[in-house]
């Protein structure tokens, strides 16, 4: 997380500040994290195409740009047995879906397409 402060004051935002601190409320693209001093209705930042509500108690970054607080994210926790150039995106409630090296596709929890069910159980490879 150190590398955004270094980028920011690298680049001439060296008044700007960031915190990092627990999840205490979240909804919709906005979350409470009390680091310091508690911040409340923080934007909460994703690479496009991403859309996430932090967990309650998540370890959150909270970056002050130009007077705006922003949530840049959250400690990553998904990374048991990934290795390196691997991705995985999952839920609180187990589902995931992992890009491996080797070209496989993992996706774990019950797999719907448009709306129909298509595998039920604990996980299924494509």
């Amino acid at each position: 997380m150190m590398w955004l402060t270094q980028f920011l004051n690298q680049n001439g935002k060296s008044q700007n500040t960031s915190s990092v601190g627990s999840v205490t409320k979240a909804s919709q693209g906005s979350v409470e994290v009390d680091t310091s001093q508690p911040h409340s209705n923080i934007k909460v930042l994703a690479p496009f195409g991403v859309a996430y509500v932090p967990l309650l108690g998540e370890e959150a970054m909270v970056v002050s740009l130009d007077g705006v607080k922003l949530c840049v994210g959250v400690v990553n926790r998904g990374n048991r047995d990934l290795q390196k150039g691997e991705l995985r995106l999952f839920s609180a409630g187990g589902s995931s879906i992992t890009l491996k090296n080797d070209g496989r596709v993992l996706i774990e929890g019950d797999l719907y397409i448009n709306g129909e069910e298509v595998s039920r159980g604990s996980g299924c490879e494509n």
